[in-house]
Formats: structure tokens, C-alpha cells, sequence
């Protein structure tokens, strides 16, 4: 018997001969694009043959999100090629594989588009890298400033030898430096990664130790008849219902002392490093009262998204963030308000500063913050990866814009006390202007 003819017998046991068409399918990815009503779709697809079981195939749009979307079948008989997608999306794709092309057709609901399939010159996670350099040209808050023709020719280099994931990230971690983005990151496998590293030069022990330590409790104190400290740290659990849960303690400990008088306030900002934002100024809502207190704007000042409260409730324009309401009666209106902040304050701690210093009786005390006054938009860019890019600048009630962080109006350096903090320069020096 012919060895060849033998081979072939086994390997049709096994796995099916393999014919030089389907060998084609497999060396690369396929792209097509699908002219729809009003937009053109690109759709790119992966085939593999494992040595043992079922052809696997799968399709990306990422003008749609979809990514790495594996076929409920994906079968070849002859040179016909017949995909299905049932989770995710439903569609299919009928088609003839040829010389070079795969010319078919895509059936999605009840419209039938032709489509053709070329060989993709680009690999699947150069494919990554090419959409978050066109969504970062299209929406980044400094995209004006970047050489993209130069930043696609590096980032595309980059991605020749990339075969997983976890590889693409510095690729992008390269667009946000190239964008001066220190408040965007990179979000995968559960873990957050910008471009830089924190410095921790410029950031006294007693600051560092508490702000990266265990003092993530929400706390207030009554320092005298009608004055109270409340400290506001940072908030990240995402687990469900958390927020509300962190909302309603901080207004629950503002209520307990308007119980008791207080009208003046030294609200620390100094260990609140991000979180939500939506949580924390919803849970000051006494301080803050009905109305604009500030708002996220463009490049060029246009306003992008107001922040209203309204019957306690935080909302961005339209658009309710927060449900708790008010918790408490106390009617006692705020007098003088004191911000403390460093150079650890940022993200949402540095929104919550921007909407207290918007109100007429407020005061800022301490150290330049850390100077992630952005909006940050998340983008997804590819399987289980999302480019968090900066669109937006934060601006008070009163119009202000803060495109370079927050700087204090009354500059103190140092002399933070966490464990005794009458003896914090800025709390004294705070206490010092509300009672005068």
C-alpha cells in the first residue's frame, strides 16, 4: 500500500486530511469589510485545527466591542466554509474558500450582506494595538499633541513579537506616555497599570505612612462647639452596593454632628487617592445643598457633563449616579469650609476638592495635588483589556478649570499629623481661619 495513502488514513482517523486550502485558512487571520447602512464594518477571524476535535474559529469587530467572539459552529466540507455565532451575536457566514479570498456572504437578523475575507497583514494583537491607537487619536484629551504617524510606526513595531495579552501592555502604556497621560492606565487581569510609577520624594512619612498604610476609615471629630474634621480616604471596593454603603456612612457622620451644631468643617482630602467620586460627593450633600457644583469639560473649555445634586442625589447632566438620598433632618446651614490636600489627593479625591472650593465660604490648605483632575473614559481595546484614557478636565460651580491638579490657596508644606491632629499644621491653620 502507497505510504502517503497510509498517512492520510490515519490522519483522516485522527483529525480529517488537511487540504491545501484549509492548510491557508489557518497560516493567517482574515479580514473583511461589510458595507452596512450609513457604515463600513470591519470583521477579522481567526481558524484553528487542534489535533484532535473541531475546527475552532472566532471573529473580532472592534468598531462593535467584540472581541475574539468564538463560533457555536465552524465547519469546512469541501471548499465550503460555514460559520455560526449564537452567543454574543447571532449571525452566520456562508462561503466559498478560494484562490487567495474567501468570498461569502453574512447573514445577521434579516439582512444578508456580501463579504469577502482577505489575508490580514496584521496579527491579532497588532490588530489590539492599531484600534487603541485610532480610539486614543479620536477621543484622548491631548491628542493633538502626539506625532501619530510616528507613535503607529513604534507601537506596530512593538507588536511584531507579541503572542499574548499581558505582552500588549506596554504598547499601550507607550500611547499614554506618548499622550502625557498620567491619569490614564491600562485595566487587565484585574490590575491597574499606568505608565509611571508613583514618586514618593516629595511626600512626608507621616503622609505616606497613613495614605498607604491601614487608615482607610472614614473619620470625623468634633474639635469644638460648632467645628468637626472629617476625613475622606480613598473608596475602590467595586463589589455591589459598596458605594451606597460608603455614601450613607460619610452622611451619616456629617449628620451626627450637625445633630450636634456643627456648622464649619475641615474636610481632608489628604489620603484620598481616587475611587468614586459619584459616592463621595453624594455623601456630602449637606454641605453641598441643591444645584451645580461643578462639571467635567473639553480641551477647550466646553462643558461635557454638569455634576447636579438634586434631593441629595448625585447626577452627571441627566443621569442619576447615586440613590441614597438624604439620611438626615439637620437644617443647620454649612458656615466656613477648609480643604486639606497633598500630593497624594488625586482622581476623585481631587473632584471632591474642586466641588467644595466651588462654594463661596471655602478655603483650600496644604499641598498641590497629585494633578489627576481628568475624566478618565474606558475603552475596550481588546479581549479582557481596557485603555482608561483621559477626555476631560474637572471645573467647578464657578467655571474654573483645572487642567494641572489642584493648588491650595493657602500653601503649607509638611507637618501632617495624622495621629494627633491638633497638632497638624494644617488642621491648626485651618482652624485658625474659620474661627477669625
Amino acid at each position: 500500500m502507497n505510504k502517503n495513502f497510509l498517512l492520510c488514513l490515519v490522519v483522516v482517523f485522527l483529525t480529517g486530511c488537511i487540504t491545501e486550502t484549509e492548510e491557508n485558512l489557518y497560516q493567517k487571520r482574515w479580514a473583511g469589510t461589510v458595507s452596512a447602512p450609513g457604515q463600513n464594518v470591519t470583521l477579522h477571524f481567526g481558524f484553528e485545527k487542534p489535533f484532535f476535535g473541531k475546527l475552532k474559529c472566532d471573529v473580532s469587530i472592534p468598531q462593535q466591542h467584540i472581541f475574539e467572539l468564538p463560533a457555536s459552529e465552524c465547519l469546512i466540507r469541501g471548499d465550503s466554509l460555514y460559520l455560526e455565532f449564537s452567543d454574543g451575536m447571532t449571525a452566520k457566514y456562508k462561503a466559498r474558500m478560494g484562490n487567495g479570498q474567501i468570498p461569502g456572504k453574512w447573514i445577521q437578523g434579516d439582512h444578508t450582506f456580501p463579504l469577502t475575507l482577505n489575508k490580514s497583514e496584521r496579527t491579532l494583537f497588532q490588530l489590539y494595538a492599531e484600534y487603541a491607537l485610532h480610539i486614543a487619536e479620536q477621543n484622548a484629551l491631548n491628542r493633538k499633541d502626539v506625532d501619530w504617524v510616528k507613535l503607529n510606526k513604534m507601537a506596530l513595531r512593538m507588536t511584531e513579537d507579541v503572542t499574548s495579552a499581558d505582552q500588549l501592555i506596554p504598547v499601550l502604556q507607550l500611547i499614554l506616555q506618548n499622550l502625557r497621560d498620567k491619569h490614564g492606565f491600562v485595566f487587565f487581569n484585574s490590575k491597574s497599570m499606568g505608565y509611571e510609577t508613583d514618586d514618593f520624594k516629595n511626600i512626608s512619612p507621616a503622609l505616606r505612612q497613613a495614605a498607604y498604610g491601614n487608615d482607610k476609615d472614614i473619620v470625623s471629630v468634633r474639635i469644638s462647639d460648632s467645628v468637626a474634621y472629617l476625613r475622606i480616604p480613598k473608596f475602590v471596593d467595586s463589589q455591589p452596593g459598596m458605594d451606597k454603603k460608603y455614601n450613607e456612612e460619610i452622611q451619616r457622620q456629617v449628620c451626627v454632628l450637625m445633630d450636634k451644631n456643627v456648622s464649619s468643617w475641615i474636610v481632608d482630602l489628604r489620603l484620598n487617592y481616587g475611587g468614586n467620586m459619584f459616592a463621595m460627593l453624594g455623601g456630602l450633600n449637606k454641605l453641598f445643598g441643591d444645584g451645580k457644583i461643578g462639571s467635567f469639560t473639553d480641551k477647550d473649555g466646553k462643558e461635557s457633563g454638569g455634576w447636579i445634586m438634586k434631593g441629595g442625589d448625585f447626577y452627571e447632566q441627566q443621569e442619576q449616579k447615586t440613590s441614597s438620598g438624604i439620611k438626615c433632618n439637620a437644617r443647620l446651614k454649612p458656615g466656613k469650609i477648609a480643604i486639606l490636600t497633598g500630593p497624594v489627593t488625586a482622581s476623585s479625591g481631587e473632584a471632591v476638592a474642586v466641588a467644595l472650593r466651588g462654594l463661596n465660604n471655602s478655603k483650600i490648605f496644604g499641598e498641590p495635588t497629585k494633578g489627576f483632575t481628568s475624566s478618565l473614559s474606558g475603552l475596550n481595546v481588546g479581549k479582557g483589556i481596557v485603555l482608561f484614557i483621559s477626555t476631560g478636565y474637572y471645573s467647578d460651580g464657578k467655571g474654573r478649570v483645572y487642567n494641572h491638579g489642584v493648588t491650595p490657596d493657602i500653601p503649607i508644606k509638611d507637618g501632617d499629623n495624622f495621629n494627633d491632629i491638633l497638632k497638624d499644621k494644617k488642621v491648626t491653620a485651618a482652624i485658625k481661619w474659620i474661627t477669625e
